[in-house]
């Protein structure tokens, strides 16, 4: 007959996880959010907004107004409320 090595195969050991107090739970979720912001932080700081000149915005709006007015209809009768 093969003998259990150790007290992980025992009739009364416990595998999972440990129950842990409503104190240590405050811990880890403190920690959680410590970290996250920490990420956000850091991730924040490493964008670089860069500047739109007037000639890109020219060129925008005039390309956008050439798509709505390219699919207008054009008006054949009085228009009425």
């Amino acid at each position: 007959m093969v003998q259990p090595v150790g007290n992980c195969c025992q009739r009364d050991s416990y595998v999972g996880l440990r129950p842990v107090s409503r104190e240590t739970q405050g811990i880890m979720v403190y920690r959680i959010w410590c970290i996250s912001a920490a990420m956000w932080l850091v991730t924040g700081c490493m964008v670089t907004p860069s500047p739109v000149t007037k000639e890109e915005i020219q060129g925008r709006v005039s390309q956008d107004l050439r798509a709505i007015l390219q699919e207008q209809e054009p008006i054949e009768k009085p228009i009425d409320f």
